[in-house]
């Protein structure tokens, strides 16, 4: 075997078992199984009490960059302690990264404490808007290319308003979002629709109809979770 082969293989040898850890670690972090096999989700009641306010956003802050933009679902064991997590929705950029970071620093984060007995055995959400914000995009980059050619085969008035039509229902399709803007945010407020709903929460565009019949930004927030959908914060 020549020097340079040798060499070759030793490189190889010496980065293998990194890939085989990577891999490990992310398998760790797997894709969420649908809700219905799920830990039920914590009551209203017991996820907005100060205690559990706290441990989520304790869990949050420890998670840090690692988060991204990942829905993470984590539940808590009997004790109330950390004890699995997964992954839902569509792949991020880096997502597969992020999730092996998770998964490696899992003990850290079991390591938290502070959660109160209503989580014991029930399951919390991290970073919903944040999810939410990068779904909302994903939708808006695609609605924008499928429709930009309307512009240019038809004359540009007629053009552009038959493009802005069918951008506005692309973006309304199945929608499972709301935005709100008001004067004096930075940011919009952002309504998911929740994912478990007994009965239905009407679709975004008829709430959105509704709702804007209101004048003030606090009516119209008001009346959108009024009809089901979830501020997210």
């Amino acid at each position: 075997m020549s020097l340079r082969s040798l060499r070759g293989w030793i490189v190889f040898l010496l980065a293998l078992p990194a890939f085989s850890c990577a891999s490990v670690d992310a398998a760790q972090i797997a894709q969420c199984e649908p809700l219905k096999d799920q830990a039920a989700l914590a009551t209203a009641s017991c996820s907005s009490s100060p205690e559990a306010v706290r441990f989520e956003q304790q869990l949050s802050e420890t998670m840090g960059r690692d988060l991204g933009s990942l829905l993470v679902r984590v539940t808590l064991d009997e004790q109330a302690r950390l004890g699995a997590m997964c992954v839902d929705g569509r792949p991020v950029p880096g997502g597969y990264r992020k999730r092996a970071n998770l998964a490696a620093r899992f003990e850290e984060f079991a390591a938290i404490d502070g959660a109160p007995e209503c989580l014991a055995g029930r399951r919390i959400d991290l970073n919903r808007r944040k999810a939410m914000q990068a779904e909302i995009k994903r939708r808006t980059n695609r609605c924008q290319s499928e429709f930009e050619s309307v512009r240019v085969i038809q004359s540009a008035s007629t053009g552009a308003q038959v493009a802005q039509y069918e951008f506005e229902e692309c973006l309304d399709y199945r929608a499972n979002w709301i935005t709100l803007y008001a004067i004096g945010r930075q940011q919009p407020y952002i309504f998911g629709k929740p994912e478990v709903a007994e009965p239905e929460t009407a679709e975004a565009s008829e709430t959105r109809a509704k709702c804007n019949k209101r004048r003030r930004p606090k009516d119209i927030a008001a009346c959108i979770e009024a009809d089901g959908w979830e501020l997210l914060e």
